[in-house]
């Protein structure tokens, strides 16, 4: 018993042997111990015993999944109570069943990595990446700890344009056209921010994936504003053009 275990844990990054090869190399183990002669087993008794054995170890199967398995680390014995925010936190990444526009413009499945707080089961910190790396762990921890009014460029991100998901839309451009975008809208909140989202939504469904100002002229707003306020002619353009 004690040899055939040594062989088959032997075998966990070796090649892919049958049988045959550990009856063998067992019986030739056997005869050099020390002490009184050992009798082999028949082989199919030795069979079994392998087969019984061999269970989940794949030691005659395939060596790819033998050396996935010896590499896992050793699991718990026991579930670890934990009673305080905080004190034990998990990580866990997830196919996004959806496709995104990555960085790069490419259309691809993204993962979902997220940081579970296992004493409240809430989620301290979640982002979206094309590919889990160890990084996105120091970035979780670090959302985690530090509240959202205290990262870099909070206040900044709390600006309408920054909400805007367009890959080729440039920034600070829209604080550009106040006067534009002040008198299309007479100045009402409701208006202005209908006008941005129309004009972002059309943006993506024609793929310029930017604002531009004929794209703006394009979009409507509520009656009672569009005849209060015409929009200003081309002439008063003076922010956002209509180049690629």
């Amino acid at each position: 018993m004690d040899e055939l275990r040594k062989l088959m844990d032997q075998a966990a990054d070796g090649s892919t042997r049958t049988v045959s090869y550990y009856f063998t190399r067992v019986g030739r183990a056997v005869k050099k111990l020390d002490g009184p002669p050992v009798t082999m087993p028949s082989r199919a008794t030795f069979y079994r015993l392998f087969n019984r054995l061999e269970a989940g170890r794949h030691t005659t199967g395939s060596a790819r999944t033998r050396r996935s398995l010896a590499s896992q680390p050793d699991g718990a014995f026991d579930r670890t109570a934990v009673c305080r925010p905080g004190e034990l936190m998990e990580i866990d990444a997830t196919p996004f069943d959806v496709l995104v526009r990555l960085d790069n413009g490419v259309v691809d499945r993204c993962e979902l990595v997220g940081m579970v707080d296992v004493a409240t089961r809430s989620i301290t910190a979640a982002v979206l990446r094309p590919t889990t790396k160890s990084v996105d762990a120091a970035l979780l921890l670090a959302r985690s700890v530090t509240p959202a009014p205290m990262r870099p460029g909070w206040p900044e991100a709390l600006r309408m344009e920054h909400s805007l998901r367009l890959h080729r839309h440039p920034g600070g451009t829209l604080p550009g056209q106040a006067k534009y975008l002040h008198q299309r809208t007479g100045g009402s909140i409701s208006s202005l921010s209908h006008l941005i989202r129309a004009a972002a939504i059309s943006a993506i469904i024609d793929g310029s994936e930017r604002i531009s100002r004929r794209l703006l002229d394009s979009v409507p707003v509520d009656h009672s504003t569009q005849s209060d306020n015409p929009a200003p002619s081309d002439d008063e353009d003076d922010g956002i053009g209509d180049a690629a």
